[in-house]
């Protein structure tokens, strides 16, 4: 649903704005909405599903949509998606292992939450170092613009749901994956591209942080 929403919005804009929107669209669900669904009281194992399922889809059908649908310069879909495979399947697939074969990491999750954040704000810091004063502007339009258009969609697929299973839901639709983006966005675009996933992610994460603190008082 987002991906041509994404593409929609992004014709509003030009050059590395544009192509950063796109790569929002097609960006998977937020790793950190685990923990903001949980903080919210909701479905976590649900959440964990989504979380899973968005980042295969992502991997495999990202690449070839941005080649189709943005402003790649005649990349190749296959090598960018074996490119791409590299940074999305290769982690996911080592965690999932490491997790199987160590059921102790469940006992050191706050231990690895806090230190998931001290990355994150690391992430957040380089996909913004390519992003100069002058773009910076249709940058923070278009990540706020995305960000509005993701939670409309969010809160009406939401309602359509079971109360339980709203938070997860929500969350998973609403939050995309900023590191997945800026890296997907550099790939195909160039780095400039990359600067409006950074732009979102400070939205996002602060976004979804009050979002989540409200749905629990609310709970």
């Amino acid at each position: 649903m987002l991906a041509p929403l994404a593409w929609a919005l992004s014709r509003a804009f030009g050059g590395a704005a544009r192509d950063g929107v796109l790569a929002l669209g097609l960006a998977p669900t937020e790793v950190a909405a685990a923990g903001l669904v949980a903080l919210a009281a909701g479905d976590a194992a649900l959440v964990l599903a989504v979380v899973c399922g968005s980042l295969v889809a992502s991997a495999t059908a990202g690449p070839v949509l941005a080649t189709w649908l943005g402003d790649a310069p005649g990349g190749d879909p296959g090598e960018l998606l074996a490119r791409f495979a590299v940074v999305v399947l290769v982690p996911l697939g080592a965690g999932l292992l490491a997790r199987a074969r160590a059921p102790r990491l469940a006992a050191a999750a706050d231990d690895l939450a806090a230190g998931a954040v001290v990355l994150l704000v690391v992430l957040v810091y380089a996909s913004l170092g390519d992003t100069g004063a002058a773009s910076l502007g249709p940058a923070l339009a278009g990540a706020a613009a995305f960000l509005a258009v993701s939670a409309a969609v969010a809160t009406l697929a939401a309602r359509a749901l079971p109360p339980p299973e709203r938070p997860a839901a929500g969350l998973a639709i609403a939050l995309r994956d900023f590191a997945v983006a800026a890296a997907l966005a550099g790939q195909a675009f160039g780095p400039a591209a990359a600067g409006v996933a950074g732009v979102y992610g400070v939205l996002m994460l602060v976004a979804g942080a009050a979002v989540a603190g409200r749905l629990r008082r609310r709970s």
